[in-house]
């Protein structure tokens, strides 16, 4: 996806790469063109976004991209008025679980009769807790089939005005749940007050919404625990442009390159202030060893030779780069247990698993727990040649391009659904195919 080259910089030489912008901050960003004019920038080109892209036109935005590269692109959106015909609209997310969350806050209450479906992964990824919300401020929501799941039949209503509203989330499943709300009741007419329960789990990730709505001018008051959240409605864009950020989960696979390689990497654009997550990947590798530093132009990592990783790691903060840090623990010959990643066994496949099926075939050890990995990493010379299923999830592909590395008969199957997110990775990466 990248044109990598060597670059001068200091009185070494490094790659620098440059890292496709936040799949989370684009189609969060891309909502918001559902309601009001915006000029995105640096969108990511990926399969996810343009799943959020086509659902918005059906209703009703225009959509004109004006810059456009093989990684991301820039996109003028102007709300249009959607018409009810009276059918129902067939609204089709494939497995991009950001925009079947987001899309079903913002269909409750759009007019219109809609059907909201996806693949057949997609339809194993709960949604119930989400739905149970938006019943307590009315949604008038059907499951087609099972309880809990897709295919929905949404009947779009409009919110009286002047109407102070509350709703509880649930997010012990999801944190998108919390911010598909949040997200939508800025442009509903009245306040809402959204409360949430269970354990806070990827709290990152409502962090991030949260600093991207503030960014934006946008409104949002929450008591000092983050258990209430307060949004007065038909609030307007203040800032109708907007940047995306480089991605950090897509960063980690050079961070973990670096740690088990030595190589040094320049990550273009990206800095340590970013309210992603996955930053956190960054601190727990620089404090194992990596070196890190933070420059105008982006963050410089390199190996240094010597990589301690810490025996036990509460990963519930940044769970898609835990499956990277299982994996440069597994090559690199140390014990770890990482904690606080049940949601990972609700993502495009149950990753726990997949990872500790995986591990097995390449001579690694791995005991899953309901929310838990625990990896005995073994020596680079021990790691076994076998064929690694992906299960069409593209973060077990990337993650499994770092052993390559390592064992370079290692064969990845179904490379190409890195697509999802990056989907000029493997070009990047120098990827060796060897399906034969």
């Amino acid at each position: 996806m990248i044109n990598l080259y060597l670059l001068k910089f200091g009185n070494n030489f490094m790659r620098e790469i440059i890292i496709p912008p936040s799949k989370s901050l684009s189609n969060r960003a891309l909502l918001i063109g559902l309601y009001e004019p915006f000029y995105l920038k640096n969108v990511l080109k990926s399969d996810d976004t343009k799943v959020m892209l086509e659902v918005l036109q059906k209703l009703g935005v225009d959509v004109e991209v004006t810059v456009e590269n093989e990684y991301a692109f820039d996109v003028k959106m102007k709300p249009g008025q959607f018409k009810d015909a009276g059918d129902i609209v067939e609204l089709y997310v494939e497995n991009a679980g950001t925009a079947a969350r987001f899309l079903t806050v913002a269909l409750s209450f759009l007019p219109g009769k809609y059907r909201l479906y996806g693949n057949k992964r997609m339809h194993e990824r709960p949604i119930k807790p989400l739905i149970e919300a938006l019943e307590q401020l009315g949604a008038n929501i059907e499951y087609e089939t099972e309880e809990g799941y897709l295919p929905l039949l949404i009947t779009g209503k409009k919110l009286a005005t002047d109407v102070e509203r509350t709703c509880i989330v649930d997010q012990q499943i999801s944190s998108q749940y919390l911010s598909g709300v949040l997200l939508n009741a800025l442009f509903w007419s009245g306040k809402t007050i959204v409360a949430r329960s269970g354990n806070m789990i990827s709290e990152s990730y409502v962090d991030l919404t949260l600093g991207m709505l503030m960014d934006l001018g946008f409104e949002v008051q929450v008591d000092h625990a983050k258990n209430y959240f307060m949004i007065e409605g038909q609030q307007k864009l203040v800032k109708p442009e907007y940047i995306v950020e480089p991605d950090f989960s897509s960063a980690s696979y050079w961070i973990a390159r670096t740690a088990v390689t030595g190589e040094e990497f320049l990550l273009k654009d990206l800095h340590l202030n970013s309210l992603q997550g996955d930053r956190l990947f960054l601190e727990v590798m620089e404090k194992a060893g990596v070196k890190v530093e933070d420059l105008e132009q982006g963050i410089v990592v390199a190996g240094t030779g010597h990589l301690q990783l810490p025996e036990l790691i509460d990963c519930t903060n940044f769970p898609d780069a835990a499956m990277t840090l299982a994996i440069t623990a597994a090559v690199s010959n140390q014990k770890m247990k990482l904690t606080g990643i049940g949601s990972l066994r609700v993502k495009e496949c149950d990753r726990i698993e997949a990872l500790v099926t995986e591990l097995q075939k390449v001579g690694v050890k791995a005991v899953a727990g309901v929310d838990s990995l625990t990896v005995f990493g073994v020596e680079t010379d021990l790691l076994i040649a076998a064929e690694i299923d992906t299960y069409n999830d593209h973060r077990m592909a990337m993650c499994f391009a770092i052993v390559q590395l390592l064992q370079p008969n290692l064969v990845i199957t179904n490379p190409s659904c890195v697509s999802k997110t990056y989907p000029t990775f493997w070009d990047d990466w120098g990827f060796v195919d060897r399906r034969g």
